[in-house]
């Protein structure tokens, strides 16, 4: 411990990461302001910044971010709002604008605004985690990011590769861990913060004294605290049986040729089998639960990500073997990686799913051991196993023992108490405070990872609010100063600081969702919705200014909060509200429709086709979408269609529908053959897509969850058509009806007749509101457009019962879906008098037979609705 005189400063933060380095690039006097010249695309967000009128630093955060909910932008529902906000000021185009690098920030220099700081950590270099490596995994894999992502301020890491490679970066690349590493550790030289940045040294005994705080390992004296050490320091441990595993590995000499025991099911598990020589025999235990709890490396599509990709799809044929030799549907070729063929997998990957430890005998020689394996789940015969070693990998935590008992009560919640007692931190630790307010005790922030947003491109926000509090304290403390040595001297002052802006926290919670978040459980959007609704002064209004505020561009709350996506369908008066109801605006065709500038993906629903062949080649096929496609082609309207499993689940209808894009897409330069030709691969083109049905959820799925890379096809819009975003009360009455005893052997017989059954139980309500919603969140750069339908189907029509039974529960509805379910980012209006199945040109016979001879007017044709849908997307700029 220092002794001595305590050295005194303004601010000390512990941990030396990414959001350290930005929170103190913003300390030593660097400034963000909104850049007018270069506007944000979301103009009630570009209106609300115009009128701010300063700096970004202690702003109201909750104003600015108050609409995202309702933005046809479709802000991250992953970060804290104000994370969000600071994220899409820096990247206004989301992740996928790796090549125009546009921003709306720009950093003014003013050195007079700098705050006195340390920046304490204990890696021998700056990059906190990113310099650590306690597993065994090479250096050389990819991040899972793009490097636009990982850019701080100042010194962007397009300009560190070009400075170490001598040309400038490809764009949408993957940097190595090495190469984040060296560009953290330099960024501190090439913005002039070093002088701040204390490496190598460890924080102890943290407590408050006074007005401030006291860190005795350094003998120091701060005003304020910032807690960055995030929650990646600590491996978990393996339990005492598997120890003596660990420990085997160590004192291996040289290759072996027994397996290695890997334990866990997401990346770091996937990194140390990635790294391991191909010839090295992995016996693999992992957690298999797709529907409840899926592996992180789910989302990792193959060509964006190969090598997690590969893995997963190693842990899924080890979790489901059977499926492959009785799987009689069409399968869809697979490009193999070069990862896939690095190995010969089947000599060398055994998976064990959901299979525990029961018993482990070291050898004699101490250099292997036998370890008994039981399945936790079928409790099937134990079997044994010979293996080399153990890498135990199912997750990190991090730890706050640093502070003092007393102050650590102040930090950690009573909720998770029994966490702060056994030292280890995860991301819902602090999420419930975060949600409150980023000073977590009085002058106690916390940032970066901490707050439960472990992405660096969402540190931004955390780190400029934490600054500006800091800043307007120390500011007014030097005007509280100046104005006693003023009285002090007989002189009388009016002494007034610069600008002072009304203390904010960000206390929107999270926007409940996944890029590798649980959602948080701290306050439901029903409530979030509640709170809005109770606050504003209009009934049935949910205004995007605040109460006592008017709405910009001439829009009411009302009008504003229709688009509000809930999860829950009595959250919002809204949602049971038609909106605008269309009677006979697609009544009939037009001589001219505007094409759109991208071409149109239609996407189908639950049990739909392509095109459908009874008799083989005898007989003209059955479409799907009859009449439609042809209808676009006809005007001059690039048009593809695609197949994906009946009754699949979601996932996997959605890995299909991309791959099939890809397949079926002409590439942009050439225009290629794609469709039913060879040579489309989609590289580099745009999309429209309009799905129907389940398709929407397909579409949603796949836009953010397996993330097309750029490279592979981009998608503009997304307009679902009827589309569960909600969940269907049928879908509920039949399970409800089907029993919990009969359900499962309804599955397997469905299994042994090779139909897919993962779709009917992701269609309840339950479902998609509690699970799919929170995790699927929509993509900024994507626009989310939808349709929804009301009908009341005759006396003999099969939709009947459903329809009688959803009017009761969710209201006015198509028959299999209502329209608030069918509500989803900017809703376009309900489809009077049309059924689901109207809405895919499959009327009844004897109603069109009707219409044409007069007795009953049509006020609904398919094909001119989805010519207007095409028309409208084509006004859009799309």
């Amino acid at each position: 411990m220092a002794h001595g005189e305590p050295q005194k400063v303004d601010t000390v933060i512990v941990g030396n990461g990414p959001s350290s380095l930005i929170l103190s690039y913003i300390l030593h006097g660097h400034i963000p302001y909104y850049d007018e010249s270069s506007p944000h695309p979301d103009a009630i967000l570009h209106e609300k910044l115009l009128r701010l009128g300063h700096d970004l630093l202690d702003i109201d955060f909750d104003h600015l971010t108050e609409h995202f909910a309702g933005s046809r932008f479709s802000y991250s529902t992953q970060a804290l709002p104000v994370n969000v906000l600071l994220d899409t000021l820096v990247r206004p185009l989301g992740e996928t604008d790796d090549a125009e690098k546009k921003t709306c920030i720009r950093w003014a220099y003013e050195p007079s605004r700098a705050v006195a700081h340390m920046v304490i950590g204990q890696t021998h270099s700056t990059g906190g985690q990113w310099v650590e490596n306690p597993v065994h995994a090479s250096w050389d894999i990819g991040t899972l990011s793009y490097a636009g992502m990982i850019s701080l301020p100042g010194y962007g890491f397009d300009e560190h590769y070009q400075r170490r490679n001598g040309r400038p970066m490809p764009v949408y690349i993957r940097p190595s861990r090495h190469a984040v590493a060296d560009y953290l550790a330099e960024y501190p030289f090439h913005v002039g913060i070093a002088d701040s940045i204390h490496n190598g040294e460890q924080v102890r005994g943290v407590s408050r004294r006074g007005n401030g705080f006291y860190i005795a390992s350094h003998n120091i004296l701060c005003k304020n605290l910032v807690l960055a050490s995030g929650i990646f320091s600590e491996l978990i441990q393996p339990r005492p049986l598997l120890c003596p595993l660990v420990e085997l590995r160590a004192k291996q000499m040289g290759p072996s040729t027994n397996p290695l025991l890997v334990i866990g099911s997401g990346f770091s598990a996937a990194d140390v089998i990635i790294s391991s020589p191909p010839n090295q025999k992995i016996i693999h235990i992992y957690k298999w639960a797709p529907s409840t709890s899926p592996s992180p490396l789910r989302a990792c599509h193959q060509q964006a990500y190969p090598e997690y990709a590969g893995v997963y799809r190693r842990m899924k044929l080890a979790a489901n073997p059977s499926s492959k030799p009785k799987d009689k549907r069409p399968r869809y070729r697979r490009i193999m990686s070069d990862f896939d063929l690095s190995r010969d997998w089947n000599a060398t990957y055994e998976g064990l799913p959901n299979t525990e430890v029961v018993d482990v005998q070291v050898s004699d020689d101490g250099l292997a051991a036998t370890v008994t394996f039981q399945n936790a789940s079928t409790k099937e015969t134990p079997f044994q196993r010979q293996v080399s070693g153990l890498e135990y990998v199912v997750g990190r935590r991090g730890s706050l023992e640093y502070l003092a008992p007393s102050l650590l009560q102040e930090v950690i919640p009573k909720e998770a108490e029994a966490l702060r007692d056994a030292g280890m931190i995860s991301a819902q630790t602090l999420r419930e405070k975060a949600n409150e307010d980023l000073e977590v005790a009085p002058h106690v922030f916390i940032i970066g990872s901490l707050t439960g947003d472990s992405l660096i491109r969402f540190a931004y926000g955390g780190c400029a609010y934490a600054a500006g509090k800091i800043m307007r304290e120390s500011q007014e403390s030097e005007t509280r100063d100046q104005s006693s040595k003023l009285k002090s001297n007989g002189l009388v002052t009016v002494c007034l600081g610069q600008y002072q802006t009304p203390a904010s926290s960000p206390k929107i919670p999270a926007m409940s969702g996944l890029d590798g978040h649980e959602s948080s459980p701290i306050l439901t959007l029903r409530e979030h919705v509640r709170v809005r609704h109770e606050s504003t002064s209009t009934k049935g209004s949910l205004s995007t200014d605040g109460p006592n505020t008017t709405t910009t561009h001439g829009e009411t709350g009302d009008q504003q909060s229709k688009n509000i996506p809930s999860y829950d369908p009595d959250s919002s008066s809204s949602l049971a509200d038609t909106g605008r109801f269309i009677v006979s605006d697609y009544a009939c065709l037009r001589a001219h429709y505007l094409t759109p500038k991208y071409p149109i993906v239609l996407a189908h629903g639950l049990m739909g086709f392509d095109e459908l062949r009874l008799a083989g080649d005898l007989l003209p096929g059955i479409s799907y979408w009859r009449g439609i496609k042809e209808a676009f082609q006809a005007r001059g309207v690039q048009c593809i269609t695609t197949t994906v499993p009946r009754t699949a689940s979601i996932a996997e209808r959605a890995e299909v529908l991309m791959d099939q894009i890809a397949k079926r897409l002409p590439p942009a330069a050439t225009g290629g053959k794609g469709e039913d030709g060879n040579g489309g691969d989609g590289g580099g083109r745009e999309v429209n897509i309009i799905a129907h049905s389940m398709g929407g959820l397909d579409a949603r799925y796949m836009i953010s969850r397996l993330c097309p890379p750029p490279s592979l096809f981009r998608v503009r819009s997304l307009t679902t058509v009827a589309t569960p975003h909600r969940g269907s009360s049928t879908a509920d009455m039949l399970i409800r009806d089907i029993g919990p005893d009969l359900l499962p052997r309804l599955y397997q017989l469905l299994g042994r007749m090779n139909i897919d059954s993962g779709a009917f139980a992701q269609l309840t309500t339950r479902y998609v509101t509690e699970h799919f919603n929170p995790r699927t969140p929509n993509d900024p750069s994507v626009k989310y457009l939808s349709y929804g339908a009301s009908a009341t189907p005759h006396l003999l029509s099969v939709f009947r019962l459903s329809h009688d039974l959803m009017d009761m529960l969710e209201g006015p509805n198509d028959g299999l879906v209502s329209v608030r379910s069918a509500k989803w980012g900017e809703y376009q209006g309900t489809l009077a008098g049309v059924t689901h199945l109207d809405l895919i040109n499959w009327t009844n016979r004897l109603k069109k037979m009707a219409s044409r001879v007069g007795l009953v007017e049509e006020k609904f044709n398919a094909v001119a609705f989805y010519l207007a849908v095409a028309e409208e997307l084509a006004k859009q700029g799309f």
